[in-house]
């Protein structure tokens, strides 16, 4: 059943990736808010500037409707955020189809800037982020914080950049992919009006519930942000085996668990492709 889902939505991005890029880049798109392309490749209007953060095809197949113009669509944005160089956020592929145009990318300092540029994007494109560093694009302000990526018990480990986002007095924050749910790792932040999580309840364990402890410590961390609304996102990565593949089933169950633990937070999963305006979700 799984893998039979799975081809569904690789179907569905490989036959839809088109259209949802016309959608983000219509000049009628201006309405705060956010989509996905993928499981966990953001579009984002905000203050008046539209980004993307983790631009990433699992597929190279689903750039093809795009490639020729990938470039010049980038080039009416504000920026590309990149949160760390796992294959399914870190795309070469599209780094390359999309290395003329002049979008500035911003990019942690812990990537190798010279594999960067011999995909071709240029140095004068290109800023190297470190945490507590702010990213101003038009009247959005995004706060950068080094995110918990680190499997507990791990020697090695890849790190990320999370980031708080302030406008017109909302608050939004995005830790990214989380894997050791420690609120204590974090900077003191505001209450979340949004707070955009990425679903994992512990290594090769999605075919076997309940999923404890790491749904009650997930809930727990979603819960330390304060938030009033949470989006559970980074579900069906359709190159994972089944046994690492976070689907809606899990987040109706981390979803049942928060209506419990906190009724009056709204929880819920976004599909790929559909617009989310931000005062839709926080009120």
């Amino acid at each position: 059943m799984i893998r039979k889902s799975a081809d569904s939505f690789r179907r569905l991005y490989g036959e839809n990736s088109a259209l949802w890029w016309d959608d983000f880049f219509s000049p009628a798109r201006r309405k705060d808010g956010f989509m996905l392309f993928g499981p966990s490749f953001y579009a984002f209007c905000a203050g008046g500037a539209r980004f993307l953060v983790d631009p990433c095809f699992r597929d190279p197949a689903w750039c093809e409707p795009l490639k020729k113009r990938i470039a010049a669509d980038l080039d009416t944005l504000d920026g590309i955020i990149l949160t760390h160089e796992h294959p399914d956020h870190y795309d070469p592929n599209f780094i390359r189809l999309a290395a003329g145009a002049k979008v500035r990318w911003y990019i942690p300092d812990f990537f190798n800037p010279g594999e960067l540029y011999s995909l071709g994007l240029s140095p004068e494109n290109v800023v190297l982020t470190k945490s507590d560093d702010t990213i101003l694009l038009k009247d959005a302000a995004l706060h950068l914080f080094e995110s918990n990526h680190r499997n507990e018990g791990a020697v090695s480990f890849v790190r990320e950049y999370g980031f708080h986002m302030s406008l017109d007095g909302k608050n939004y924050i995005f830790p990214g992919d989380v894997r050791n749910y420690d609120p204590s790792f974090y900077p003191p932040l505001p209450g979340a009006d949004i707070l955009f999580a990425h679903l994992w309840l512990g290594k090769g364990q999605a075919l076997t519930p309940p999923w404890e402890p790491k749904l009650s410590e997930f809930c727990e961390f979603l819960l330390s942000f304060r938030p009033k609304c949470v989006t559970l996102a980074h579900l069906y990565e359709v190159a994972r085996e089944p046994e690492e593949m976070w689907t809606y089933q899990h987040a109706g169950a981390v979803k049942d668990r928060m209506i419990a633990l906190s009724p009056e937070t709204e929880v819920f999963a976004p599909r790929p492709g559909r617009w989310y305006s931000f005062d839709e979700l926080s009120g």
